[in-house]
Formats: structure tokens, C-alpha cells, sequence
């Protein structure tokens, strides 16, 4: 089977920044995105677990969607999370970020419903394939595996089944199960799908193994780290990367990890206002971001950070 591929490379996970008054502060975002992208990061995907999707309202994702087009970040490098479980709600957001050009959508499988089976889960995604039968240029599905936090696993073998039956529609799937079990299994069952992993522990396996990529939070720290280690062709340096990218997300044991992502990159940006999260979420006080980012910086990141993320023009 011939690979897509045409989501390959390292996608960031995006944070979404909040002002003193609670509302995203797009301006914030879209200085971020284009410094990210200056990283030479592949694309950002919005509204996903690290970007706190499922607290913002369609109208603030649709703003912030808007937003960042206007401000000429190309939409072809934008994966919209839906954050979403029902059809209507889904298929309006794929039907805005058609209009904007995007590529593909993050699709969360049916959470909060417990023993769903891989009917249930098959059924969930046919319905939106099926949906997007009818636009004339639809962004592809991209499946999203994160099991502790929904709630519900995709087998490998659904997602098999509905790229079988749904070719045009379905693209692949980001596996957040941190699992190397896992994306064994969906690089078996999908060859030709764009497989792509959340945990950067993984990246060195996925590189050697025909992976897609990373679709992942610790890029928004440590950009040039990943994306260089990705990119590097020789294993052995590589491996050397994989182990300061391993040290670096140490550094984040203990603490929440999206408010941890968060105050460390407003340490190292020195940018404090991304320390602020939505509710249930609680933010990391100043102190304790300052100590991430040396512990971060410690593993032999930080160095290579600061300077661009403190300096990068809007």
C-alpha cells in the first residue's frame, strides 16, 4: 500500500493563551504560532487536549481560527481539534475549517459514554466521514487515540476498517496512549495512514519505523530539539537527541501537564501570561514555572529555546 505521508513531520500540540479578563487572547496566539513555525515546526494543531479544547466555546474556536488565517498563518499548516462528540457540532466545525483551507481535523472518539464498543466507535467516525461526503473540499479525519482521558480506545482495527471504507475521508489517527505497544499496532494496521504519536519518548521509534511524525505538547518548549531530532538521519545522534528530549520531559514529573507546558514556556518565552489556564485547570504559580524552565534548560534544551522564543518578532 502506498503511505500518505501528507501529514508527516512534527505538528505542536497548541496551547491557547487566556487574558487577565479569561477571554483567548488571540493576539498572544498568533505571535506564538508564527514563532513556532519559525522553528521550523510542521504545523499547529488547535484545540486539542494541551490547547484545552473542550473548555473553549465553538464561537471562541471559530474566532481564534479566523484569527490566526488573517494574521497569515497559512491554514494547509492547521489541524483544528473538533472537541466535540456530537455530528451537528462536528460537522460545523469541518465545514469552517473547509472554508478556511484546512487540511484535516483531530476527531476525539464518543468519551464521557462508558462500554462503547468498536461498533460504537466505528459508527461515531462513519457519521462524520459520511457527512463530509457532501463538501466539496472536506479536511480528512484524523482519528485521536488518548484512552486515559476519553475514556474509550480505537482498536487498530477499527481504524482499519474506516479507512477502508472511508478512503478519501480518513487520513490517520494521533495516538495518545503513550504505549510503544500501541503504535506498533497502528503502524501494522495502517501502512499507508498517516500514524502519528503524542508522547515524544516515542520519536526515535517512529522515525525508524516509518511513523508519520509527532503530534505533540513538549514541542511548544523545546521546538528545535524535536524538530532537529526528527529531521536527523543518523540514528546515533538521534538517540542522543531522544535522550535530552526524555530529560527534558522528566522535568515536568509531578506537576499537571498542561498548566507544566504552559508555565514552562512563559518562563522561557518570558511571556507570564501563559501561565493562565481555564477552569477545572489551575495554573503554576511564577516561582514553580522559573524551576521547570531550569529544569528543562538543564537537560540541555534551554540553551537552544530562549533565545529565539524571547526574541521572535510578531
Amino acid at each position: 500500500m502506498q503511505k500518505t505521508n501528507s501529514l508527516a513531520g512534527i505538528w505542536v500540540a497548541a496551547m491557547t493563551p487566556f487574558a487577565a479578563d479569561g477571554k483567548v487572547d488571540n493576539g498572544r496566539l498568533i505571535a506564538y504560532g508564527k514563532r513556532l513555525l519559525d522553528h521550523g515546526v510542521t504545523g499547529l494543531s488547535f484545540f486539542g487536549t494541551t490547547g484545552e479544547g473542550t473548555a473553549l466555546s465553538l464561537k471562541e474556536r471559530r474566532g481564534v481560527l479566523e484569527a490566526v488565517v488573517k494574521a497569515g498563518i497559512p491554514a494547509a499548516k492547521i489541524i483544528p481539534g473538533t472537541a466535540a462528540t456530537d455530528l451537528d457540532t462536528s460537522l460545523e466545525v469541518a465545514r469552517h475549517a473547509a472554508g478556511l483551507g484546512c487540511p484535516a481535523l483531530l476527531v476525539l472518539p464518543p468519551f464521557f459514554m462508558k462500554g462503547v464498543s468498536q461498533e460504537g466507535v466505528f459508527a461515531h467516525y462513519a457519521g462524520l466521514a459520511e457527512g463530509l461526503k457532501s463538501f466539496a473540499k472536506a479536511p480528512r479525519i484524523m482519528l485521536y487515540n488518548i484512552p486515559d482521558l476519553s475514556g474509550v480506545r480505537i482498536a487498530p482495527a477499527t481504524l482499519r476498517r474506516l479507512a477502508d471504507a472511508f478512503p478519501t475521508q480518513i487520513v490517520g489517527v494521533k495516538d495518545s496512549s503513550c504505549s510503544l505497544d500501541s503504535a506498533k499496532a497502528y503502524l501494522a494496521a495502517g501502512p499507508d495512514l498517516d500514524i502519528l504519536v503524542g508522547d515524544e519518548h516515542l520519536l526515535d521509534f517512529m522515525k525508524a519505523n516509518g511513523g508519520a511524525g509527532l503530534l505533540c505538547g513538549m514541542v511548544n518548549v523545546i521546538p528545535e530539539i524535536i524538530v532537529g531530532a526528527w529531521n536527523e538521519r543518523d540514528a546515533a545522534r538521534r538517540r542522543t537527541l531522544q535522550g535530552k528530549i526524555d530529560a527534558a520531559i522528566a522535568a515536568l514529573d509531578g506537576h499537571s501537564i498542561i498548566p507544566a507546558i504552559k508555565a514552562a514556556y512563559a518562563s522561557l518565552s518570558g511571556e507570564d501570561g501563559w501561565r493562565a489556564t481555564r477552569a477545572p485547570l489551575e495554573a503554576i504559580d511564577a516561582k514553580l514555572a522559573a524551576e521547570i524552565a531550569r529544569n528543562i534548560a538543564a537537560a540541555g534544551t534551554g540553551a537552544a529555546v530562549k533565545p529565539k522564543l524571547a526574541k521572535a518578532a510578531v
